[in-house]
């Protein structure tokens, strides 16, 4: 297979490599930490609600948490006291690294499964135009032809690039009963 070029993020010290993960052992931690996370009831907020809600100026919601902390009967009628609203406010700011880690983590992910699919595609093409020139040499046809019929059949880049023959000699346009068909031009006198 390939040999393994992978680069640890964030590794500084390049004689102590981090030992890479598996795909098996990443999808274990990701699902573990999927399966810890605490997640809110939001029973408390309706529906339709939700969206507007979590657009909420910060800056605004600290102001309002300030204002239930010095009237006791606001924060009877939300149900919340100043600490607990304080509390989740310092959680949601402290989540939201996490959440930046995770879009991190994707984009990273992504970025390696992009890399692994060129890696694997140019591998292919080359074994196809290797397998067609050595299938010009009279030893290798037989044995290669099915095998690059089979490779030419599935190449998506070749039908993409391609129009179907039916498509390259379309016929011209038949006049529309809208249009008059236009008289033949007379030669001019210089040409007889």
């Amino acid at each position: 297979m390939f040999k393994n070029q992978t680069v640890a993020p964030g590794s500084t010290d390049p004689q102590t490599p981090q030992p890479m993960l598996t795909p098996d052992e990443a999808v274990a931690m990701i699902r573990e930490i999927r399966d810890r996370l605490p997640i809110p009831d939001p029973t408390d907020i309706t529906v339709s609600g939700r969206r507007r809600a979590a657009q909420v100026d910060p800056a605004f919601a600290a102001a309002a948490v300030n204002v239930a902390g010095v009237v006791e009967p606001v924060q009877v009628a939300v149900g919340y006291t100043d600490a607990q609203l304080r509390d989740e406010m310092d959680a949601g700011t402290r989540w939201t690294q996490f959440t930046d880690e995770v879009r991190a983590l994707f984009a990273t992910a992504t970025h390696a499964d992009t890399i692994r699919r060129q890696r694997i595609g140019l591998a292919a093409l080359q074994i196809q135009k290797i397998c067609v020139q050595m299938a010009r040499d009279g030893r290798n046809r037989d044995a290669l032809a099915p095998h690059i019929a089979q490779m030419r059949q599935l190449n998506v880049f070749r039908r993409s690039r391609r129009k179907p023959r039916s498509q390259q000699q379309s016929p011209s346009p038949a006049p529309s009963p809208s249009t008059k068909p236009q008289a033949p031009v007379a030669p001019s006198p210089a040409h007889q």
